[in-house]
């Protein structure tokens, strides 16, 4: 959301998976706070639950779409379901990013392929698996570690050609940029 707003947008439709799960209870928590710490207001037209599903997504893109005042950008709570908003944004006629930015998460292999290239976060998918692994092996060995466990990873965001970076940097590094050239 911070990348989106650092890019100019400031309506940004959510994509959301199915509100019953910690992943998308906690992803959507993260765009409500997100919302709070810039002053903005939930809009509730531009938030759809889709349950984690491309076909969800591509409709309640639709819905975007179609709205007096369509959001600038989107983010959809998993690749899966930036993958439909991709697919209506395209069948509607219009440009990623030029018309509308698009921003996943869980770099799936797919966001990567050349033509698709979703801007996405990464979770550090391999990571988790080994430190997991290695739990589960000092666990079965009867090491002394706690019962519960809490280990926090940072996610990466993984630029590509969807939101426009590439194309248009950040508001801020254009002020500087104006700033400095109009002091020479």
């Amino acid at each position: 959301m911070e990348h989106l707003y650092n890019l100019g947008h400031r309506r940004i439709g959510v994509i959301a998976g199915s509100l019953r799960t910690s992943t998308a209870i906690e992803r959507t928590e993260g765009v409500k706070k997100f919302l709070r710490d810039y002053d903005l207001k939930l809009d509730p037209d531009l938030l759809k639950e889709c349950n984690f599903s491309k076909e969800l997504a591509y409709t309640a893109m639709k819905k975007f779409l179609s709205l007096k005042k369509p959001p600038t950008a989107i983010f959809a709570e998993n690749d899966h379901m930036a993958l439909g908003a991709r697919e209506a944004i395209l069948d509607s006629g219009l440009k990623i990013p030029e018309d509308v930015a698009l921003v996943g998460f869980d770099d799936i292999a797919v966001t990567g392929l050349k033509g698709v290239e979703i801007t996405t976060i990464s979770q550090k998918k391999y990571e988790m698996g080994s430190l997991a692994v290695k739990i589960l092996i000092d666990k079965i060995e009867n090491r002394s570690l706690p019962m519960a466990n809490q280990i926090i990873l940072e996610p990466e965001l993984v630029i590509r050609n969807s939101c426009g970076y590439r194309l248009h940097g950040y508001q801020s590094e254009k002020i500087l940029k104006t700033a400095f050239s109009h002091s020479r």
